[in-house]
């Protein structure tokens, strides 16, 4: 019931200076839209492994803009030799030693061998639903081009 009563008050106000309004939508949306972002950018990261906390949207983009290599080995000495890093809301794990990416890459290398799926050739680009349908269709036509009609048993009623 709070609710609704604040919703017919802002409408009530709305409607009377609409100006106002306009300039708290134009303050709250953008500082909603960050805390949410914000939110999302923290479950992303994963769990257990530090990092370097970035700024709001971007992540750590500004602080790599000139010399990555760098910032990363400067970031290795704080957090170790395996940390994360978000650029925008995407998480990257840097490794920043052989040996950490021996061990990381060599012994789980069953868990890290999947390929992704390319929107190119699965998604996108082909008349039919998949691939092997598409195949399919395209060897029987080419059957029906190497084989004279009199050879196929077509019912004509």
């Amino acid at each position: 019931m709070a609710i609704l009563d604040l919703l017919r008050a802002t409408g009530s106000t709305a409607s009377e200076n609409p100006v106002q309004s306009l300039a708290y939508i134009a303050i709250f949306v953008p500082i909603i839209y960050i805390l949410a972002n914000e939110v999302v950018r923290k479950q992303a990261r994963v769990p257990g492994l530090g990092g370097p906390t970035g700024l709001p949207l971007i992540g750590n983009l500004w602080q790599i803009r000139t010399n990555a290599a760098e910032k990363y080995r400067q970031w290795s000495r704080t957090h170790g030799a395996v940390y994360q890093i978000q650029l925008g809301n995407i998480p990257v794990v840097v490794v920043n030693t052989a040996a950490s990416a021996k061990v990381l890459f060599g012994q789980n290398a069953q868990a890290l061998s999947s390929r992704p799926e390319f929107y190119t050739f699965h998604k996108v680009g082909f008349p039919y639903s998949t691939y092997k349908l598409w195949l399919t269709r395209h060897r029987s036509c080419q059957i029906l081009r190497v084989l004279p009609l009199e050879h196929l048993h077509i019912a004509t009623h």
